[in-house]
């Protein structure tokens, strides 16, 4: 009977891993469409992408908080193990390394998305006459600070 119960352990926590690899390859997928997404400047396509973004990182924690509970040990504890050994080593290496990409291509995403909202502010805020370095010019050509940060430049 002890032959069997590590066994059905090891199967168990293979199939955990199994599930986190599969629910990363979705994650992964999620941010190359955000990526795509944020390229095309679609923000209607951002926001539906987030959504499922958000909700596959929630998949991705439960499946984590999964994997802590039913064995006793944190993610990074797996990941940093150096005795594992066989199939469940395989799996953790891959998991690292899907992880890493995962991380990688959110932050470049997040990068990309305060660059694109800055660009946008800008524009926003030169046509609507608020940009903070404007200034006019006098008669004699002179340049002088807006004194009127709040008035357009014209209307439609």
């Amino acid at each position: 009977m002890n032959k069997t119960a590590p066994s059905e352990k090891s199967e168990h926590i293979l199939a955990l891993f199994s599930r986190l690899q599969k629910e990363l390859d979705l994650f992964l997928s999620i941010l190359n469409d955000e990526k795509t997404a944020i390229q095309k400047s679609n923000i209607q396509l951002i926001e539906e992408v987030s959504q499922k973004k958000s909700n596959s990182a929630d998949a991705i924690e439960a499946t984590s908080k999964t994997i802590e509970k039913d064995t006793g040990r944190s993610i990074s504890e797996w990941l940093t193990d150096e005795t594992l050994e066989g199939e469940i080593k395989t799996l953790v290496e891959q998991v690292h390394t899907q992880t890493t990409e995962c991380h990688d291509l959110n932050m470049a995403n997040g990068l990309s998305i305060n660059i694109l909202n800055n660009m946008n502010s800008f524009t926003l805020n030169l046509i609507s006459g608020k940009d903070p370095d404007m200034k006019t010019y006098g008669s004699k050509g002179q340049a002088h600070a807006a004194k009127d940060k709040n008035r357009t430049l014209g209307k439609a």
